[in-house]
C-alpha cells in the first residue's frame, strides 16, 4: 500500500463488491473485485481499471492469470480451465503473437495467434 492509498470496502447497488486500496476517490493498488455474476478478479488496479499483474477467475472454471492493462489481458498471460491451457501473449483479452495452447485431449497447438485465432 503506497502513502496515498487506504484499504476500503464497497458494497455497490449493483451488487458488486469491491475490497482493497483506493486513492483520490478510485480503485488504486491491491484489491479482490467481486462481480454480481460471482466471477472475481484478485490484482492491481489503477484509475478504477485492472492494471498490473492479476488473476480473474471466471464461472466456467476457467482462470485468466497475468498482466492487465486498461481492464483487457495485454501483455504475458496464462488461461486455464477444463479444456486446456493456454501459455502466451494477449492483446485486449484475445491470444496475440506467440503462444502454446495444451488441449485437455493432448493436442498442441504452437506458434502464432492474432486476435484469438491459431495462424500457425
Amino acid at each position: 500500500m503506497n502513502n496515498k492509498s487506504k484499504p476500503i470496502f464497497e458494497d455497490y447497488p449493483i451488487g458488486d463488491k469491491f475490497l482493497g486500496e483506493v486513492s483520490e476517490g478510485k480503485k488504486n493498488g491491491l484489491g479482490m473485485y467481486l462481480f454480481n455474476d460471482e466471477t472475481k478478479f484478485v490484482g492491481e488496479f489503477q484509475n478504477n481499471e485492472r492494471n498490473g499483474i492479476g488473476m480473474y477467475y471466471l464461472n466456467d472454471g476457467i482462470i485468466l492469470t497475468g498482466e492487465w492493462v486498461d481492464g483487457k489481458l495485454s501483455g504475458k498471460g496464462l488461461m486455464s480451465g477444463p479444456d486446456g491451457m493456454f501459455i502466451g501473449e494477449w492483446k485486449n483479452d484475445h491470444q496475440h503473437g506467440f503462444g502454446s495452447f495444451f488441449s485437455s485431449e493432448e493436442k498442441v497447438l504452437d506458434g502464432e495467434w492474432i486476435n484469438g485465432k491459431f495462424v500457425g
